[in-house]
C-alpha cells in the first residue's frame, strides 16, 4: 500500500500521498539485540529467522541470505554489536544496502585480535556492484583490524556504484593493525586487493564519514587499478598524528575524481593526494595540519577555495606538486585558496625527469607564519621543462618577523613564466626579504605586481641565468633594490615605478661651455646607445654628442657641443637604462 496521510480543510479531510515516504526501501531482515542475544527479523513475514550470541555470524548470515536473493537490505537497530569475525558482502553481490539505525547508536566493534582483518569487506579478490554501508559506528579496539571497510576486488573485476555514508570509525590501538610492526598500518575505507591483481572500480562515492585515529583516512587505487569516477565529499577525517609518518588522509589515484568539502585535520604527510591522476577536482576542503599534494603524472586538475593552516605541526604543510620518476603533467589549476603558516611548493628530484604544461596558479592568499619562509616555492631541476607557468593575481603575506629570510615567489627551472598582479608585502628586521626570485627561465615577463616591505636587506627582485627577463609596469618598494645577475641574459624595463629606467627632459648648455651634465634620474647608469638627444635651437653649425658620464653614470649623463657659443643652448633628451 502506497504510504498515506490524512490532511485537514475545514471539515474536509482528505488522504495525501507522501512520495519521500514511498522512496523509503523497506528492509529484508531486521537486526537487533535482545538481552546478550542477536536476533534477525525478517522484515516481510516479522519472523524471527536468525538468532545467536555471535553478532558477526547474524549479520553474515542475513547478508548471505539477500545476496542469494538478488539484493536487499540489511537494517541494524541501536546497539552494541561485538564483531570477532569479518563481516563479507560475498563475491557476484549486487543490490545490497547495510544501514544502521542510528550513526552514533549502532556501534560495530571488534571484540578480539586478529591477524590483518577488515570489520566489513565488499567482496573478496571478487565483483560486487550496487553496494551501500550507511549510518553506522565502526570501532577497532584490537589489533590486527587493519581496515574498517575494505573493498577487495578480483582480477579484470568490474566493481560499480559503491556508496558509504555516514558511518563513523573509530580506531582505539592508533596508526598500527600491530604496535610491534610498524609497516601494518591501520585504514578506515580503503579499496585494495593483493599485488599484481588488475581491476576497475566505477562510480565509488564516500562521503559524510568520519575516520578516527588510523594511518590512513580513505584511500584507493595499486599499480594496477583503474578508479574511475569517484566522490570524496563531507567526511572528516582526523588521524591524530602529532609527528611525521609516511601517510594521508584521503589518497586516491585514477580518474574523474572529485575530492570536495572535507575536512582533514592531524596527518603525519599528505591530508589529500592524487596521483597518477586524470581530471581531478579538489575544491573547499579545510586542512589543519595537512597538505594537498599532486604527484606523479597528473592531468587536468583543480585546486580551489581550499584552506590550508599549519598548527601545530612543525614541517609547515602546502599544496605540493611532486614528481617522482619520467611523468608528463598538464593544466593544472591553483585558484582561490587561502593558506596560513603555508605556502605553494612544485619540486622534484634531480634524477627524474619532469614536463609540465599550463600550470597556472591564481588569486591564492597566503600568510607566510613562523613555520613557513617562501609564498610560492618552485624548485625544479633547470634540465625539466615548464611551458607556461603563469604566477597572477595573488596575495602573499609574512606575518611574523621570525629569525629567518622570506621569500615572496621563488622559481628555479627551465620555465617560460608569466609572474603578474600579484602583492606582495613582506615585513623583516633583520633578515633578508625578497619579494621575487626567478633563475633559468628561457623566458620571464614580469608585469604589474604591488611589493612593499622592509628587510636587511630588501630586494624587491633578483634574476640570473636563462635568456630572456622582461619587467613592466610593476610598482616596487623604494627602499628595495632590484638584482640582475651576471649570466641573467637580455633584461628589459618598462614602466616601472620606484625604478625608473627610462626617462626624458631638457637640459641646456650655457653659454660659454661645451657641455651639461644631466641627472637623468634612472636607476642606474644609462645605456648611452639608448639616449636620444636633440636639439631645440640652431647651433651655428657646431656638432653634438653624448658620453658617459666620467665619474658618476648612476647619476648623469653628459651633452657635449664643439665648441663655445654666445647664447645658450637647449636639448631634449630621453635616456634608457
Amino acid at each position: 500500500m502506497k504510504p498515506m496521510s490524512i490532511k485537514s480543510y475545514g471539515a474536509l479531510k482528505f488522504p495525501v500521498f507522501d512520495p519521500f515516504k514511498s522512496l523509503a526501501t523497506p528492509a529484508s531482515y531486521i537486526i537487533f539485540k535482545d538481552g546478550d542475544v542477536v536476533k534477525a527479523k525478517n522484515g516481510e513475514t516479522g519472523e524471527i529467522e536468525f538468532s545467536g550470541t555471535d553478532a558477526a555470524t547474524i549479520i553474515q548470515e542475513t547478508i548471505n541470505c539477500v545476496a542469494s536473493l538478488g539484493g536487499g537490505k540489511v537494517l541494524i537497530k541501536k546497539g552494541v554489536y561485538t564483531i570477532n569475525e569479518m563481516i563479507l558482502v560475498p563475491n557476484g553481490s549486487s543490490n545490497i544496502t547495510i544501514e544502521g539505525e542510528d550513526k552514533y547508536g549502532v556501534v560495530l566493534e571488534t571484540g578480539k585480535e586478529c591477524e590483518y582483518g577488515s570489520v566489513i569487506r565488499l567482496g573478496d579478490i571478487g565483483q560486487v556492484s550496487k553496494i551501500t554501508v550507511r549510518n553506522l559506528t565502526i570501532r577497532i579496539r584490537h589489533n590486527g583490524w587493519r581496515w574498517g571497510i575494505l573493498i577487495r576486488p578480483g582480477e579484470s573485476s568490474v566493481d560499480t556504484d559503491i556508496t558509504i555514508e555516514d558511518v563513523n570509525l573509530v580506531s582505539d590501538i592508533g596508526w598500527y593493525a600491530n604496535p610491534s610492526d610498524t609497516t601494518s598500518y591501520t585504514v578506515g575505507i580503503c579499496i585494495a586487493t593483493l599485488e599484481g591483481i588488475a581491476f576497475t572500480v566505477e562510480r565509488y562515492r564516500v562521503r559524510n564519514c568520519r575516520v578516527y585515529n588510523f594511518a590512513y583516512g580513505i584511500r584507493g587505487g595499486g599499480a594496477n587499478a583503474t578508479l574511475r569516477d569517484l566522490i570524496i565529499e563531507g567526511n572528516v577525517v582526523d588521524l591524530n598524528q602529532t609527528s611525521f609518518i609516511a601517510t594521508s588522509g584521503i589518497i586516491f589515484r585514477g580518474e574523474n575524481l572529485i575530492i570536495r568539502s572535507n575536512v582533514v585535520k592531524r596527518v603525519g604527510d599528505t591530508g589529500i593526494e592524487a596521483a597518477w591522476a586524470d581530471n581531478v577536482v579538489i575544491e573547499g576542503n579545510t586542512l589543519i595540519d595537512a597538505s594537498i599534494l599532486l604527484s606523479r603524472s597528473i592531468k587536468n586538475a583543480v585546486v580551489r577555495g581550499n584552506t590550508i593552516i599549519t598548527d601545530q605541526h612543525e614541517v609547515p604543510q602546502f599544496i605540493k606538486y611532486l614528481p617522482a620518476e619520467t611523468v608528463e603533467t598538464h593544466n593544472i589549476v591553483v585558484e582561490g585558496n587561502t593558506l596560513i603558516n603555508s605556502y605553494i611548493n612544485i619540486s622534484g628530484t634531480p634524477e627524474t625527469f619532469v614536463h609540465m604544461r599550463n600550470i597556472i596558479i591564481k588569486g591564492n592568499a597566503i600568510y607566510i607564519g613562523t613555520k613557513a619562509a617562501y609564498g610560492i616555492y618552485i624548485d625544479v631541476d633547470p634540465s625539466y621543462n615548464i611551458e607556461d607557468l603563469t604566477i597572477i593575481d595573488n596575495v602573499i603575506r609574512n606575518e611574523s618577523d621570525v629569525a629567518e629570510a622570506v621569500r615572496g615567489i621563488y622559481v628555479s627551472g627551465d620555465t617560460t613564466l608569466t609572474i603578474a598582479n600579484n602583492r606582495i608585502y613582506l615585513y623583516k628586521t633583520d633578515e633578508l626579504a625578497l619579494a621575487i626570485l626567478v633563475v633559468h627561465s628561457s623566458l620571464a615577463h614580469i608585469r604589474n605586481n604591488i611589493i612593499r616591505g622592509t628587510g636587511s636587506p630588501f630586494q624587491n627582485i633578483w634574476v640570473n641565468y636563462g635568456t630572456l627577463y622582461i619587467f613592466e609596469e610593476n610598482d616596487f618598494e623604494p627602499t628595495g633594490t632590484v638584482g640582475i645577475g651576471g649570466d641573467a641574459g637580455t633584461t628589459i624595463f618598462r614602466r616601472n615605478r620606484n625604478y625608473t629606467t627610462e626617462n626624458s627632459g631638457t637640459a641646456t648648455i650655457i653659454a660659454g661651455n661645451t657641455y651639461v651634465d644631466v641627472a637623468h634620474g634612472l636607476a642606474g647608469a644609462p645605456d648611452i646607445s639608448k639616449v636620444r638627444v636633440t636639439p631645440r635651437d640652431d647651433l651655428g653649425g657646431r656638432s653634438f654628442w653624448v658620453e658617459e658620464h666620467p665619474t658618476d653614470p648612476d647619476t648623469y649623463f653628459r651633452i657635449y657641443i664643439s665648441s663655445t657659443d654666445t647664447v645658450d643652448h637647449l636639448f631634449n633628451w630621453y635616456a634608457e637604462v
